[in-house]
């Protein structure tokens, strides 16, 4: 392991547990703590896309021989993203766990009309109605409800970060390393502001171990998928 890396398996958890355990619910609300603000709304809802750009930067008009290891490793960094917080074989791992430990959507007394409030469902179709819970009214209840926002924000960070650490040009890790700073601060507000920290560490859990088992893992020992560091 790499001194880097060593540092940023600390770094990560330990932020999101010194946070949440001993500046939660001491500091007052601010702009941050609405999950509104423009920060959350327009990049942390769109991490990965935002990440995927600054990923292109880094790659942009490398020779083809570095180009294709990058794009297998970015291949299966989204592939792990996707799996944990959009889709597996419908709702994404983190819904499946929240639903598996005893979560399930309520819906509010003026939701009765839609003949939604008070359903009595199987697993399944619980886990189902979990990831439409919000749009259609309802609200998170019980369960443990992994913090996708960690999950994204160490997942993408770890990323951004190996992938610089292959890029000799400096100036193009400018875009990456803004990302790894906003990053950085977004998980600050999520551990201050949102969740329990049980919920987070978890979080930061699932945002690590992706890059565990592809960087530290399968990537060195593969190498069609081997990083070039410089």
């Amino acid at each position: 392991m790499k001194a880097y890396q060593f540092t940023a398996l600390i770094l990560y958890p330990l932020t999101v547990l010194f946070l949440s355990t001993t500046l939660a619910g001491h500091i007052p609300p601010s702009y941050f703590s609405n999950s509104r603000n423009v920060l959350n709304v327009y990049f942390v809802k769109l991490g990965w896309l935002w990440s995927t750009i600054a990923f292109g930067s880094l790659v942009i008009f490398q020779p083809l021989k570095r180009l294709v290891p990058s794009m297998g490793r970015y291949v299966c960094m989204t592939l792990y993203w996707i799996i944990m917080t959009q889709w597996l074989l419908g709702p994404s791992l983190v819904d499946r766990m929240f639903v598996a430990t005893g979560g399930s959507c309520h819906y509010l007394p003026n939701n009765d009309e839609n003949g939604m409030s008070g359903l009595n469902t199987s697993p399944l179709t619980a886990v189902l109605q979990q990831t439409t819970c919000r749009s259609t009214g309802g609200s998170w209840h019980g369960g443990h409800d992994v913090s996708g926002h960690c999950v994204l924000l160490i997942h993408a960070s770890l990323f951004l970060l190996e992938e610089s650490m292959q890029q000799p040009d400096k100036r193009k890790k400018i875009i990456a390393w803004a990302f790894l700073g906003l990053w950085y601060w977004m998980l600050a507000m999520t551990s201050i502001y949102f969740h329990g920290y049980r919920e987070l560490l978890s979080g930061a859990f699932f945002g690590i171990l992706g890059w565990v088992i592809l960087y530290l893992g399968l990537f060195p020992n593969c190498q069609p998928l081997a990083p070039c560091y410089n």
